[in-house]
């Protein structure tokens, strides 16, 4: 397209408004954290987005980490999500904040859940979610027009997440 210059100066913006941003949120650092996405109608199943696809991705931009279980989990994989068996929630016991499409209902039908309400992240309400059909759902795909116009909203919820991840938890973790 010959506009090289023009797309590093775009770039250059964005890294430097979302540093500026994110600066205001010091509670995202040393948190871990994954993107899933429940069928609030079956949480037998659900399945969480992997370091290579934007939405998992852009998180460790806006100063958040991967925990060990998603990086395990895409060693060796082409696929942008895996599906895990409720049966399996135990090994998410790492991820301190959970970000998701849905709204209050889908929070307390994980927060019940018997097998999926063990995640410390759902026990303790550590969730950013992400309502389906609103402009905050775009957060969720980073381009230069969805930074912009959603990036102070999504940091809000994040932060508002953070807040919420056990003390404890985090510094036992951090520990072993």
């Amino acid at each position: 397209m010959g506009k090289k210059a023009e797309g590093e100066e775009l770039v250059s913006q964005l890294e430097q408004l979302i540093t500026e941003k994110t600066g205001a949120y010091p509670q995202l650092k040393d948190k871990t954290a994954a993107f899933f996405y429940f069928t609030p109608t079956d949480l037998g199943k659900f399945y969480v987005y992997l370091p290579a696809d934007p939405r998992a991705s852009f998180l460790t931009d806006l100063g958040l980490e991967f925990p060990k279980s998603i990086l395990d989990m895409a060693k060796g994989s082409k696929d942008f999500s895996v599906e895990l068996s409720a049966e399996n929630a135990d090994i998410l016991k790492d991820v301190d904040v959970i970000i998701a499409y849905g709204d209050e209902t889908l929070t307390k039908a994980l927060q019940a859940d018997p097998l999926l309400g063990t995640i410390p992240a759902i026990k303790n309400g550590s969730i950013a979610m992400l309502k389906d059909n609103t402009p905050i759902a775009a957060s969720s795909t980073p381009s230069a027009l969805s930074i912009p116009a959603t990036l102070d909203e999504y940091l809000t919820l994040l932060g508002e997440a953070a807040d919420k991840v056990d003390r404890n938890a985090l510094s036992i973790r951090n520990r072993g």
